[in-house]
């Protein structure tokens, strides 16, 4: 009797302990990331290779005149198939449109801005209206600082009156939970020129997320050494951090939209040193709160023989994967 009230006692005991354990939580040993990458507009075979990097976030880019062929006239078979078939994949989408129509300034330049603003904030309507609730963020326009007038010949202040405002106008009309992320500057010696310009009250109110694009000849350390907060006296290019601190805009979101390494030739390393690159910075980007999200370029080199500067794919043109693509096993990429 008395050996059976012992057991009792001890199984009541060890039921007590067991059921009073807190339940084993699950722990991810891999460092988590917020990346993205520069897709433009893929096509499956695109996205059949990119599931091999676990990215969830899609740059996508097209031109203005790819859309709205003649004014008030839209082709919208193409980006729709796209916008569709990625969203039905789980990817969210940040589109970035940019370059003026032939038709719509005095000079047919896709670089400067159109001679009526009111029909850029219409298109800008049209596209976010169409693509509400797939289409989680919008880029106005790409590098308008580029230094060759790639993109955008203007001053800082023509873009912002005449391309940053009415683009965001456009999309609040549209789509007024999509969020906007501006001004997709390109980090070099006069950036910070920009910046006080471009960021007045209005653009504050409207922008949800201040964008940048940072390329470097060096590593991912020294990519950090042109974002990270530090005494501008020290390099010639004033830091991101630093002169968003200086303009009162650290409470936005921090937006690398583009930032890679071109594999090959003249301009570009090796494909291991490409990867290595990469591995540094997920590494970086994951010790880094400030920074919320990054997208790499590019998913595909783009057809360019003879220039390796256009060789930034995690791919090869016919989508072999390069040594970079591995690197993404040792992360969560959120």
């Amino acid at each position: 009797m008395q050996k059976q009230t012992a057991f009792n006692f001890l199984l009541a005991l060890t039921v007590l302990i067991v059921s009073g354990c807190a339940q084993p939580q699950y722990f991810d040993p891999l460092p988590g990331v917020r990346f993205g990458v520069n897709a433009h507009m893929p096509e499956d075979p695109v996205l059949d290779a990119l599931e091999e990097t676990d990215v969830k976030w899609l740059r996508l880019s097209i031109p203005w005149s790819h859309i709205e062929v003649e004014q008030g006239v839209y082709e919208w078979e193409f980006p729709d198939d796209r916008v569709a078939e990625i969203s039905s994949r789980g990817y969210h989408i940040f589109l970035s449109i940019s370059e003026t129509p032939a038709r719509a300034n005095t000079s047919g330049s896709s670089n400067l801005p159109p001679d009526n603003p009111a029909l850029w904030e219409e298109f800008m309507f049209q596209v976010s209206s169409r693509y509400s609730g797939q289409v989680e963020a919008y880029g106005i326009w790409n590098e308008p600082n580029d230094g060759g007038g790639e993109y955008f010949d203007g001053t800082p202040e023509e873009f912002r009156d005449l391309i940053l405002i009415p683009g965001c106008r456009g999309v609040r009309r549209g789509d007024p939970y999509a969020k906007i992320a501006a001004p997709g500057i390109t980090v070099h010696t006069d950036w910070s020129e920009w910046m006080e310009p471009i960021f007045t009250e209005e653009v504050r109110e409207m922008v949800d997320i201040v964008s940048v694009h940072v390329y470097t000849r060096g590593d991912a350390l020294d990519l950090f050494w042109d974002v990270d907060y530090r005494d501008t006296n020290l390099g010639d290019i004033k830091p991101v951090e630093y002169v968003l601190r200086k303009l009162n805009l650290e409470e936005y979101p921090l937006w690398i939209e583009e930032t890679g390494w071109p594999t090959g030739g003249e301009m570009g390393i090796s494909e291991e040193e490409q990867a290595a690159f990469l591995n540094e910075l997920l590494i970086g980007l994951s010790e880094r709160e400030e920074i919320d999200r990054t997208f790499w370029y590019d998913v595909v080199d783009d057809p360019a023989p003879g220039d390796p500067y256009y060789n930034f794919g995690l791919f090869h043109e016919d989508l072999t994967p390069k040594p970079a693509v591995e690197v993404f096993y040792d992360f969560r990429i959120d």
